[in-house]
């Protein structure tokens, strides 16, 4: 079994699987075990507040849920219909396909912020009713994304492409966490290639590869 794992599922075959090269065609939306992904996400960062997280709940299905409002769903944050910042209506851009662009999402907040801009769908996650369900990787999103604005400088007017640079920065921040978790929460101990993080930089012109693995 360790000689399978090191030959055909090590560290950086793993890290591959999860990230998206700048001209790769795939669909994290189309990935059959992204809802669990991300539930188990969601139960990482609950146990990173000392909480006991039910993964059963967020994975629970449309005939088990008592109220549709208690339904997740796995979204897009940079919703697919949203070209304010870049008209890709002929071919997706990655950004709105790579596993940093999705969360759990119950139905009623999903309906409230259906297809604002990133920025504009943040705010809302944070004004939202207080019964209403969310998950921890929503509260999340606001500092990552003022981490983003922040790294983001020498510009004079926020432009198209400031923007689409930011959003390129902010699920680069907030992929590189949800990957170094699945590192840590699903590696094999004791292989000689082992990866022990993550840096991602899809800003990067010079390289296709958006990480750099860190043994």
């Amino acid at each position: 079994m360790r000689k399978f794992i090191h030959e055909r599922a090590n560290d950086s075959a793993f890290v591959e699987c999860l990230t998206l090269d700048k001209n790769e065609a795939r669909d994290y939306c189309q990935w059959v075990s992204l809802k669990f992904f991300l539930a188990s996400y969601e139960e990482f960062l609950q146990s990173e507040q000392k909480k006991s997280g039910d993964i059963h709940k967020l994975l629970v299905t449309r005939d088990e849920a008592e109220k549709q409002n208690d339904l997740y769903h796995k979204e897009h944050i940079w919703a697919v219909n949203e070209t304010s910042v870049i008209d890709d209506s002929d071919y997706r851009d990655v950004n709105k396909r790579r596993l940093g662009n999705f969360l759990l999402l119950n139905e009623g907040l999903n309906i409230a912020v259906s297809n604002k801009r990133i920025e504009e769908k943040i705010k809302l996650y944070f004004d939202i009713d207080e019964n209403t369900p969310n998950t921890l990787m929503i509260r999340e999103l606001k500092s990552f994304f003022d981490k983003a604005i922040e790294e983001e400088t020498g510009w004079k007017k926020r432009t198209q492409y400031y923007w689409l640079n930011v959003y390129k920065r902010f699920f680069d921040i907030r992929e590189e966490k949800m990957i170094n978790f699945a590192l840590e929460r699903w590696r094999t101990p004791g292989l000689d290639d082992n990866v022990s993080r993550v840096k991602l930089n899809s800003l990067d012109s010079a390289r296709n590869e958006i990480y750099t693995a860190i043994k």
